[in-house]
């Protein structure tokens, strides 16, 4: 009898990247999971958004970006996969922008209690050397952005997020600046990386785009 040889380090990299990837429903190609989104039928047969993948049922995975879920839509794609008829809500894009909204606050409120997200920019500027990434509101003046950029370095910034969003983490009407610092050890920097897929698929369902902060 041959004897079983364990699987290579290849093998099981390669096996683990392909568990990690799903067929988008509408443009037929294979993505990260975090760059799709997951949808099932309600026992009511209703449309439901699974951002996390964690319900019951026959799931359809679509690139999380709009022309995308809104081809699936009107083509009638998510009834064609789950196999039955499926509800969708007027104004689903909407409610799944809000969702996506909901989870970014949610997201940045936990990081904050934490101590792994900061607000204010005296606290960005103590925190300069150990800030990973600048998150920064549309209200912003340019001129104080740049200069805060150039002041704290960080090695990623998001920039153009609505201020109110941000003021949420803080329990303030707006808020100009937060910053992530750097991740101490694994799960802080699981954090950060969901937090940066969060923003992804906002941007992307939303079409919030980067633009330049105004001056």
């Amino acid at each position: 009898m041959m004897k079983r040889t364990a699987p290579s380090t290849e093998h099981r990299e390669a096996a683990a990247q392909a568990a990690s990837l799903r067929r988008c429903l509408a443009t037929g190609k294979s993505f990260e999971k975090e760059n799709l989104i997951r949808f099932v039928a309600s026992p009511e047969g209703e449309l439901v958004a699974d951002i996390y993948g964690r319900l019951g049922g026959r799931g359809a995975w679509v690139k999380a970006e709009k022309q995308h879920l809104e081809t699936a839509i009107s083509k009638n794609l998510f009834t064609r996969f789950l196999r039955h008829p499926v509800k969708i809500k007027d104004g689903f894009m909407d409610l799944l922008g809000s969702q996506l909204t909901q989870i970014l606050i949610s997201r940045m409120s936990l990081m904050r209690k934490s101590g792994l997200l900061i607000i204010g920019r005296g606290k960005l500027e103590m925190a300069a050397s150990r800030l990973e990434g600048l998150l920064i509101a549309d209200d912003a003046s340019q001129r104080e952005a740049a200069s805060l950029r150039q002041l704290v370095q960080p090695g990623w910034c998001e920039k153009a997020i609505p201020a109110h969003i941000l003021g949420h983490i803080a329990g303030v009407e707006s808020l100009a600046y937060a910053g992530v610092l750097e991740a101490g050890h694994l799960s802080e920097q699981k954090q950060i990386d969901a937090l940066l897929a969060d923003l992804a698929r906002w941007r992307a369902v939303t079409q919030t785009q980067k633009q330049e902060n105004r001056s």
